[in-house]
């Protein structure tokens, strides 16, 4: 008897397991959003093959969708009407332009770059980087030729 109580208490769950996961993009049951067709159609356009990986309504009330774009991923950012804000993507500290590098150590030599992103915006694409010293953490914004380097 303790067996059939058993199974019958799992086997809801794994019934339920077994049809979740599903990556449906229009499924507002898991992420409690859709992708609406500005979205869609915004990353069609300007991401050519890219995969929609994962989305989800941060807190601020921006929807982030994760997708894979020329093997890179990215994270793009939109207003829930459908506006687009940003998209931004991680890059090797080895991969940042010397003009960027050099820009960020002489405005604050005593720092570390300890992480960076590409960011594009409607106001202009620049690199966003996270400097460190000791337990000192500053946020720069970065012009892609090293030509301002301003704390956000």
């Amino acid at each position: 008897m303790r067996k059939f109580f058993f199974v019958m208490l799992l086997l809801p769950a794994l019934l339920f397991t077994a049809c979740g996961g599903d990556d449906d993009k229009n499924n507002s049951a898991v992420t409690g959003i859709l992708l609406n067709d500005a979205i869609l159609n915004y990353i069609q356009t300007n991401y050519e093959g890219a995969v929609i990986k994962s989305y989800e309504l941060e807190p601020n009330g921006l929807i982030d969708v994760d997708i894979m774009h020329d093997a890179v991923s990215k994270d793009v950012y939109f207003m829930q009407n459908g506006q687009w804000v940003l998209t931004k993507w991680d890059v090797s500290l080895s991969a940042l332009p010397a003009v960027v590098v050099d820009a960020v150590l002489l405005a604050y030599p005593e720092y570390v770059i300890d992480d960076a992103d590409f960011v594009q915006s409607p106001s202009g694409n620049y690199y966003s980087i996270n400097i460190e010293k000791g337990n000192f953490e500053r946020n720069l914004r970065v012009a892609l030729d090293g030509s301002s380097v301003d704390e956000v």
